[in-house]
């Protein structure tokens, strides 16, 4: 229930994005953070942009990721699928779009679209997904220490350095085809499934711990 103006976040350690790209008005995020913006962060943060690539000016980033010693995270650029290979270069992890591209994001996704065709035809809906169930979905932590238990579990579940390592081999792709393999990357992308399939085992009580296991959905006994 509180906000603060966008120029006190320059202060925070981390910075993260989830907004929609709009490109004209009060409201306006395209260039939400431009050369002027980028330059008042603070040196050494962590920035992770998972909502739209033109909220951050990408050609202003590549300049200001060395100067700022920032930790950059992307999942989204600026002309996708024509990416910058220069700031690709200079950021900590990359991925190609698909921070939504869970099974579950793919489908909850298709659900919206037929039940709204559904709708406009005037037709009942018949369609109701089951979704199978993840296979190896327990989780028994070793640890009750909440950084080692979140690493235990995530490298568990999915492994970021894989997708960071398939698009980096953009690098190697000719000019011409480097809209083509980014596509690609998308099109062909793994089977993913969201936190909520997953049931956590502490074997040491830790309430601080189970409270950060639930805010990420799982399931904790």
């Amino acid at each position: 229930d509180k906000y603060l103006d966008l120029d006190e976040l320059m202060q925070a350690d981390i910075i993260t994005f989830h907004v929609p790209l709009i490109k004209e008005g009060v409201d306006r995020t395209y260039h939400l953070f431009d050369q002027e913006r980028l330059k008042k962060l603070k040196n050494g943060i962590i920035v992770i942009n998972t909502s739209r690539g033109p909220v951050i000016d990408n050609n202003a980033l590549k300049d200001i990721v060395e100067e700022k010693k920032l930790n950059v995270i992307l999942d989204v650029w600026e002309n996708e699928p024509a990416i910058s290979l220069p700031l690709l270069n200079k950021v900590k992890i990359a991925t190609p779009h698909i921070a939504g591209y869970s099974l579950e994001g793919k489908v909850n996704g298709t659900v919206i679209l037929y039940k709204a065709l559904c709708d406009f035809l005037k037709i009942k809906q018949k369609w109701n997904p089951q979704l199978p169930r993840v296979k190896n979905d327990e989780i028994v932590l070793s640890s009750s220490l909440i950084f080692d238990s979140l690493q235990e579990i995530f490298s568990n579940i999915y492994n970021i350095k894989d997708d960071d390592k398939n698009l980096r081999k953009i690098s190697r792709i000719k000019n011409k085809e480097l809209g083509t393999y980014f596509d690609l990357l998308r099109k062909n992308y793994h089977l993913r499934r969201e936190f909520t399939n997953y049931t956590i085992k502490t074997n040491k009580p830790n309430d601080e711990l189970n409270k950060v296991l639930r805010t990420f959905r799982f399931n904790v006994i």
